[in-house]
């Protein structure tokens, strides 16, 4: 929400209470855990849909169009859009059979509203649904349906549990043989291959819209920010975390800031999963030395705690979950952790 001083709504998928804690001090590199763990984290981890269109034998397609209005026929223009990976079926959606109670998997309606299927332990996923979280408070603001507390902040009840402007539908990946409900979607929606199953998936207005695949962010050091720049532009409220400020500066300095972080959910998961000690001090290293970037960027503005100064964007939505994980996960699993110094962080 555009001037307040702290983001409204974040998702906390792993409940600090179920690890241990590690002093706080300067970070241990990865090197120094315990080898005999047996890396338990190591094994942690399209075709297109077909677009079917058909046209009435009576007249051609240039014709379709001929007789509705101007508007009409710019409408009609719309409505046809289609993703590049299809529309969702109604038998993937489980709306063919709408009297099953419960004996087919199905998904709110995404005429309605849409529907993102994620799971919490997955980075990009929780980047998506802080997003759409942020969309659902900014509209819950604006209606005036959220009340604030004594410090600026709205109240633990207020937010959105329970969201009126999209749909959430839980994946467990590592389930994908265990007849996961999530998973068995995912292979519908992907004509039942199990090659085309990466999360998150968006389905809006029943067209299917998918994250970056990891092979594509491996190799071509993309960010992965297909689906919030979709949310940012296409779902509630345009543009309210692309720092829209009227002069297209602050868009461009979030721009650059996620360029300069992009590296960081890879270097994430590379110490988390990797096998090799060595390789893990040299992870450790280079993540730390990209942690010290962040802290300082953090700093270039005065006018806010953001990285876009008093403007919360995409780019600190970028990196918040990894962050996150390093102060749970790394710290616990790989004796990582940030120091104290990076006070911004």
């Amino acid at each position: 929400v555009a001037g307040r001083k702290q983001p409204l709504s974040i998702p906390w998928y792993v409940n600090m209470d179920d690890f241990g804690s590690s002093p706080l001090n300067e970070p241990l590199l990865a090197g120094t855990d315990d080898d005999s763990d047996g890396d338990e984290f190591r094994d942690a981890h399209s075709s297109a849909s077909s677009i079917v269109s058909s046209v009435s034998k009576q007249q051609p397609p240039q014709q379709l169009f001929s007789n509705l209005s101007t508007s009409a026929a710019a409408a009609a223009h719309h409505d046809s859009a289609t993703s590049y990976y299809g529309t969702a079926s109604k038998l993937a959606t489980g709306s063919l059979f709408p009297n099953t109670q419960g004996l087919v998997d199905t998904i709110p309606s995404t005429d309605e509203k849409p529907c993102l299927i994620f799971s919490d332990n997955d980075i990009y996923c929780a980047i998506a649904h802080i997003c759409l979280l942020e969309k659902e408070v900014y509209n819950m603001v604006n209606n005036n349906n959220i009340i604030w507390n004594n410090r600026g902040d709205a109240d633990d009840h207020e937010l959105p549990l329970h969201p009126k402007l999209f749909s959430v539908v839980h994946a467990c990946k590592p389930l994908i043989n265990h007849e996961d409900a999530g998973m068995r979607i995912l292979k519908k929606l992907s004509k039942g291959s199990t090659n085309n199953t990466e999360i998150p998936v968006l389905l809006h207005e029943n067209n299917i819209l998918r994250e970056t695949s990891e092979l594509e962010r491996k190799r071509n050091g993309l960010p992965g920010l297909l689906l919030p720049r979709f949310i940012d532009e296409s779902i509630g409220a345009k543009h309210i975390l692309s720092g829209s400020d009227g002069t297209g500066v602050t868009s461009y300095n979030m721009n650059l800031f996620i360029q300069r972080h992009a590296t960081l959910p890879n270097l994430f998961n590379s110490l988390l999963t990797s096998p090799s000690p060595t390789h893990r001090i040299e992870l450790s290293t280079k993540l730390l030395a990209l942690l010290k970037v962040i802290n300082s960027d953090l700093q270039l503005f005065s006018s806010g705690p953001y990285l876009c100064g008093d403007q919360f964007t995409l780019a600190d939505i970028y990196i918040f979950p990894v962050i996150e994980r390093i102060v749970v996960v790394l710290s616990t699993y790989r004796n990582f952790w940030i120091p104290p110094s990076l006070s911004h962080l």
